[in-house]
């Protein structure tokens, strides 16, 4: 059965594995542009998050049975207008983009690129041949479209023609809203993340076992996968040798995950990860109620407003970050004012309907132009 006309084409990674990117391109995906003719094309390299950013014979296959699903979609529909995310700053990630954009850039009157991963820019102008294939698929006209102005995107100065801001949005149930605790019992820190050493996990555990005390006690409950084996032994033995309990929950979706959120009463999230933008699970933070311990780290400074809606903290200052931990747990009515001006500047900025609403603009616009 022949594919529909449509006017768009949408490229991108999709769940599994769940990450802030597929999910945020998943979002885009599941939605009904009407009455923009849209066709869509999935990218699945990994299934599991040990298997991201690694070679392998099956992802090469897999990549060029994608140019072929491209070209034979750009035939059947005829779209004009392709809408792609560009992986992380690193190899493996950007010889695909090379294959794929340098391949199917030429069969569209435009390219929209969506950028998902920090410090690509960075990566490119490190190698000349870099540089310069950066600025052949990300540049020569294309939209470069950015999550926040506080972390670079490939835009004009690699020749894209236009720079755009389109801030990632979230959907969280209306009821999930934390409600903060006196501040006589445990205070329940709750980490969010794919469990890679640059997330921050490590500093959090160390850093909540140098404030723990009998006067402010603390928790911590772990949310996410282990990238391997290696990592989660070496996790789990750090936890039990802690003064407080550390609790790690896997892999939580739907209710099951929403129930940590409404159980926590600070998210803490001292990430350093090279690739970091602007991290969804800050903005269901937000969204939830909860204030926010995190890092002056790529764009999280344009989610997080210090001393507003949560404290910011330098990378790595395993000090700083306990000294914030103790500012929190010993201050309910400081976590209640914080969460409550997180969850409004959520409302605000960063709902799925205001970034659907600003995505849908783009893509009408690129249209009209094509």
């Amino acid at each position: 059965m022949p594919e529909p006309q449509a006017e768009l084409l949408l490229v991108g990674l999709t769940p599994p594995p769940f990450h802030g990117q597929s999910i945020a391109t998943g979002l885009l995906f599941d939605h009904d542009w009407s009455p923009l003719r849209v066709a869509r094309l999935p990218i699945r390299y990994s299934n599991k998050i040990d298997e991201i950013g690694k070679p392998s014979l099956k992802k090469v296959l897999h990549m060029f049975t994608l140019v072929w699903k491209c070209w034979k979609l750009r035939r059947q529909t005829g779209a004009r207008v392709m809408y792609y995310t560009p992986t992380s700053a690193s190899l493996v990630p950007f010889v695909r983009d090379v294959v794929f954009l340098i391949l199917c850039r030429p069969f569209f009157d435009r390219v929209l690129l969506h950028y998902h991963a920090g410090g690509l820019p960075d990566f490119l102008r490190a190698n000349p041949l870099r540089h310069f294939l950066g600025k052949l698929m990300y540049g020569r006209g294309a939209w470069s479209i950015a999550l926040t102005p506080h972390v670079e995107a490939p835009g004009i100065s690699f020749g894209a023609a236009k720079e755009l801001v389109v801030p990632n949005g979230v959907d969280v149930p209306a009821e999930v809203v934390a409600h903060q605790r006196d501040g006589t019992k445990t205070t329940t820190f709750l980490f969010v993340g794919n469990l890679y050493r640059d997330k921050g996990i490590f500093d959090a555990i160390y850093a909540l076992n140098e404030s723990h005390s009998q006067k402010h006690p603390v928790s911590l409950k772990v949310m996410g996968a282990f990238p391997d084996a290696e990592t989660e032994q070496e996790l789990r033995s750090l936890a039990a040798e802690m003064d407080y309990p550390v609790e790690f929950l896997g892999i939580c979706k739907g209710d099951e995950k929403w129930a940590a959120f409404l159980t926590a009463d600070v998210f803490f999230f001292p990430s350093y990860y090279a690739s970091e933008n602007q991290p969804l699970v800050t903005l269901e933070a937000m969204a939830a109620g909860l204030p926010v311990l995190a890092t002056h780290w790529r764009g999280i400074p344009g989610q997080v407003e210090h001393g507003v809606t949560g404290l910011l903290v330098e990378p790595q200052n395993r000090q700083e970050i306990s000294q914030a931990a103790v500012q929190l747990a010993s201050d309910p009515d400081l976590r209640q004012r914080l969460g409550s001006n997180g969850r409004d500047r959520y409302l605000k900025e960063f709902t799925t309907e205001a970034h659907l609403q600003k995505m849908g603009e783009v893509f009408a616009a690129a249209l009209a132009e094509s």
